[in-house]
């Protein structure tokens, strides 16, 4: 039942990933993400505040809140792999900035490939090399996340109509798939998370609300992109680091602390969007209303 569980939530998972980045394409354009990255300044925050102030953060907290072996791996692996795809079900809602959360979730999973498992091996301090089956990740960041996104825009650009019409089941199609991915896992990630203790619970809310602050707080003047940067920053890249896990500690029950995060992650976001988007909605209809005067 277990195997059978974990096979419909990694097709489930290709669905949303294959739906997400194909809805982005089919309401941005290249042009747009483009001039979205080159925001350097901003551009420089994100990467810092992903692979420099959240990866200390982790092993601060880490010191602070002592763990089992495991879990602490699990939690540094996590505090140093940003790029998370669920970000995008997130971020997306955030109409005017969705070319930056494109850009920035692009830049973010990309670079989180070659950068993490260097990272991870500075901040674990151990002699074994942490690795990952780099042929894979390429190939699966090429499948599911460039492909895709390159036929949303090629179809937004070329068939515009069919673009136009495509968007709105194309966005369902990614929601409800993340809706089911996350009640599938819910007990695998339920059992995970009874298993990490109260101070591997503790460090790892700690970890997220302590992140989107970060995210907050270096994500520039703009509500929209703040909100990119808070969801971006605090939610870390879970396949990456089971990846990693399952490359180079095997058999050592690390994965428990990743899902158990994953499963954490989630509810602190949900309500910094709901919360977000209704402020955004009532300054929306009050600026109408002054308009209307």
């Amino acid at each position: 039942m277990e195997s059978l569980l974990r096979g419909a939530s990694k097709a489930l998972i290709i669905v949303f990933l294959l739906s997400s980045m194909i809805s982005i394409g089919l309401e941005v354009t290249l042009k747009e993400i483009l001039l979205a990255g080159s925001n350097n300044r901003l551009f420089m925050k994100a990467l810092f505040a992903n692979f420099i102030l959240v990866p200390l953060l982790g092993l601060g907290v880490a010191r602070i809140l002592p763990m089992p072996a495991n879990i602490e791996t699990g939690f540094l692996l996590l505090a140093a792999a940003p790029g998370a795809i669920f970000a995008i079900n997130f971020t997306r809602r955030t109409q005017d900035s969705v070319p930056f959360a494109a850009a920035l979730l692009f830049a973010l999973t990309v670079l989180s490939v070659v950068v993490t498992p260097f990272l991870a091996q500075l901040m674990l301090n151990i002699d074994q090399p942490v690795t990952l089956h780099y042929d894979r990740a390429i190939q699966a960041l090429f499948l599911y996340v460039l492909l895709p996104l390159l036929a949303g825009l090629a179809l937004n650009r070329w068939a515009s109509t069919v673009a136009l019409g495509l968007r709105k089941p194309v966005s369902a199609c990614a929601g409800i798939s993340f809706v089911l991915v996350t009640v599938i896992t819910m007990g695998l990630k339920s059992a995970a998370t009874k298993q990490i203790g109260i101070n591997g619970l503790l460090a790892m809310l700690l970890l997220i609300v302590a992140s989107m602050v970060i995210g907050w707080m270096l994500g520039g003047p703009d509500r929209g992109t703040r909100r990119v940067l808070t969801v971006n920053t605090s939610m870390r890249n879970v396949a990456l680091a089971l990846a990693i896990a399952s490359r180079s500690f095997p058999g050592a029950n690390v994965d428990v602390g990743i899902l158990a995060f994953s499963a954490l992650m989630l509810p602190p976001n949900v309500l910094f969007t709901i919360y977000h988007s209704r402020k955004t909605k009532k300054l929306v209809a009050q600026a109408q209303s002054a308009t209307a005067r």
